[in-house]
C-alpha cells in the first residue's frame, strides 16, 4: 500500500529539470526574441513554451544599464505577449528579457536573460 500511495502521489509531476548553476531550473524552450535578435518595434512579440504546473508567466525587460523597463503577467493559457500597453514603449537600443512560470508563489522555471536589440 506505500508503494501505492507514493505512486498515485507522483505521477501527475513534471519531469525534474535540470538546474543551472545559479540552482534555477531551465525548461523554456521556443523563446524569443532569441539571443542577440533584433527587432522592429512595431514586431516586438514575446514568445515561450508552457510548463504544465505553471498558473501564470511573469515577463521582464531591463535595459543594457540594468535599469527594469517593463515587468508584466499574463495568465496560464498563453505563451506570447506583445509588448504591454501599461508601459512606455521601449526606444531603440539593448535589453535583456526573461520569462519566469510561477505557481502560487513560487517560481518553477527561469528562463536566463535573453539578450536582444529593439530597432
Amino acid at each position: 500500500m506505500g508503494l501505492g500511495a507514493w505512486w498515485l502521489s507522483t505521477r501527475d509531476r513534471p519531469p525534474p529539470r535540470e538546474l543551472t548553476r545559479s540552482g534555477v531550473a531551465e525548461g523554456f524552450t521556443g523563446l524569443a526574441p532569441a539571443a542577440g535578435a533584433s527587432v522592429d518595434l512595431a514586431q516586438l512579440r514575446f514568445e515561450w513554451s508552457a510548463v504544465r504546473a505553471a498558473d501564470r508567466y511573469l515577463i521582464e525587460v531591463v535595459a543594457s544599464t540594468g535599469a527594469r523597463v517593463a515587468q508584466w503577467e499574463v495568465d496560464r493559457t498563453t505563451v506570447s505577449s506583445a509588448w504591454p500597453s501599461t508601459a512606455p514603449p521601449p526606444t531603440p537600443g539593448r535589453y535583456l528579457w526573461r520569462v519566469q512560470a510561477m505557481a502560487l508563489d513560487r517560481r518553477l522555471v527561469d528562463s536566463r536573460p535573453i539578450p536582444f536589440e529593439v530597432r
